[in-house]
C-alpha cells in the first residue's frame, strides 16, 4: 500500500474514495488532503493558463482565428508559419477516408485544438503544437505503452 500511495497518491485516493474505505484507519489520515491538493493544483493550472495574454512580452494567441489576428496586425505571419510547420509534422498521423465515418471499427472521434507558445532559447520563435483531448477516449484493453506521435520538433 506504501508503494501505490507513493506512485498514484491521487489514483488511490479516488479508489478509496469509491470503494467506500477512505473512513478506514489506513487512509482516512490522508485522503481528504490528497483529494484537496489536487483540486487545488489543477484550479491553479487553469487559471494561469487563461489569464496569460502574453510571454515575454509578445502577445501569445489562443485560437487559430486569434492568431491570424495577430499576424495581421503585426503585418509578418510568424504564427502562421508556425501552425503550417506543425501541421506537416502531424500530418503522417492521419489516414484520409472518402466512405462514412460510422463505417470505421476502432475509431474514437476525439476533439483537437491547437496550443501556441514562444520559445525563449530559439529567438523568440514561435511555435504551435496540435493537440488532442486523449483523456475523453477509452482505452484500449490491450494497450501496455504510451502511443506518441514521432515528429521533428
Amino acid at each position: 500500500l506504501k508503494d501505490v500511495k507513493d506512485s498514484y497518491p491521487v489514483d488511490l485516493a479516488e479508489y478509496a474514495i469509491e470503494n467506500k474505505v477512505a473512513d478506514e484507519p489506513a487512509f482516512a489520515w490522508w485522503v481528504n488532503y490528497t483529494i484537496k491538493k489536487k483540486a487545488r493544483i489543477i484550479a491553479k493550472i487553469k487559471s494561469k493558463y487563461w489569464l496569460r495574454t502574453h510571454k515575454f512580452g509578445i502577445r501569445v494567441p489562443r485560437t487559430i482565428k486569434e492568431a491570424i489576428e495577430i499576424d495581421d496586425d503585426n503585418k509578418n505571419h510568424e504564427w502562421w508559419d508556425a501552425l503550417m510547420i506543425e501541421m506537416k509534422n502531424v500530418r503522417v498521423a492521419f489516414e484520409e477516408h472518402d466512405g462514412d465515418t460510422k463505417d470505421l471499427i476502432g475509431y474514437q472521434e476525439v476533439k483537437c485544438h491547437v496550443i501556441f507558445d514562444i520559445k525563449l532559447g530559439e529567438n523568440y520563435r514561435k511555435k504551435a503544437r496540435f493537440v488532442a483531448g486523449g483523456h475523453t477516449t477509452d482505452t484500449p484493453s490491450i494497450m501496455t505503452y504510451a502511443s506518441v506521435v514521432s515528429r521533428d520538433s
